[in-house]
């Protein structure tokens, strides 16, 4: 509903177009965004690119106070062993989404705990806080101002 609303913008490499330069458009998307959201699974955990360039690039941002950083947990992995077990993860408790009788009973929550992630920087590089009044809370949970995602899930 987010992106369907015009309230956030999305990228992930799939679209890249072919002879693009993969390291660089990745590298320039990564660079440019506001919030990371790890989808964890088995595979994005052992993938070399992900886990050593992609997420080690979102932590320094995520540390220099440019990028938040949200993991949604797919699948069962050992991603409390991971830096991102400093990040709040969702659904509630970093319970994964397949682990669910009804996965789609999951996806509102991670909804709002996407648009609730914090704070964010506008292009100008202004400060803007998620839950400031009349953003983001329970109740109007998807207000939040257009964002860039880079979203990663291989």
């Amino acid at each position: 509903m987010l992106r369907r609303d015009g309230r956030i913008s999305d990228w992930y490499d799939r679209e890249i177009k072919t002879g693009g330069a993969i390291d660089r458009e990745i590298s320039a998307q990564l660079d440019d965004c506001q919030l990371f959201l790890a989808l964890v699974s088995p595979d994005f955990l052992n993938s070399g690119y992900c886990y050593d360039k992609e997420m080690k690039r979102a932590i320094e941002r995520h540390e220099a106070g440019e990028l938040t950083i949200v993991p949604i947990i797919l699948e069962p992995s050992n991603w409390q062993t991971s830096p991102l077990k400093q990040f709040k993860a969702v659904p509630k408790d970093g319970k994964p989404i397949s682990e669910w009788a009804n996965q789609n009973n999951r996806l509102p929550g991670c909804r709002y705990g996407t648009a609730s992630a914090g704070n964010f920087r506008d292009r100008r590089g202004a400060a803007r806080s998620a839950d400031a009044p009349g953003k983001s809370s329970p109740a109007n949970a998807g207000e939040v101002s257009p964002e860039t995602i880079l979203r990663r899930d291989r």
